[in-house]
């Protein structure tokens, strides 16, 4: 848990996302992994993909959405992990784009994913 306060209680959580069939009625579930906690002395298993809530105060829309994706990757070994702060910290530290704003553009999301060591292909 990242800041346990009573509003709010930001920490680590894994959906289990719905799975949508093709014609062929294979699964077409494109980022799941399996994750595990010790609960108590309880060993719990999860497959899904890693969840955070956008909020103003860790992180708002894009953070969150870069959290989740570079949760996943850290998950599946292909980069190491990455707090949320960290993550903002990362994303506001290459490009400028004037004036500060509330979230990010997708340029500074990309720039954000490359500091990290990953190799994004933006599709816009």
């Amino acid at each position: 848990v990242v800041r346990p306060l009573p509003a709010f209680v930001v920490g680590d959580t894994v959906m289990l996302p719905p799975c949508w069939a093709n014609k062929d009625g294979k699964e077409r579930v494109h980022c799941r992994h399996e994750f595990g906690v010790s609960l108590l002395g309880n060993e719990l298993r999860v497959s899904g993909m890693p969840f955070f809530q956008q909020e103003t105060t860790v992180g708002v829309c894009a953070e969150a959405d870069l959290w989740m994706v570079v949760r996943y990757l850290n998950r599946k070994g292909e980069t190491r992990r990455y707090r949320p702060p960290e993550i903002t910290e990362i994303a506001n530290a290459g490009i400028s784009l004037g004036p500060p704003r509330q979230g990010l553009r997708w340029e500074q999301m990309v720039d954000a994913l490359k500091r990290m060591a990953l190799s994004p292909v933006p599709l816009v």
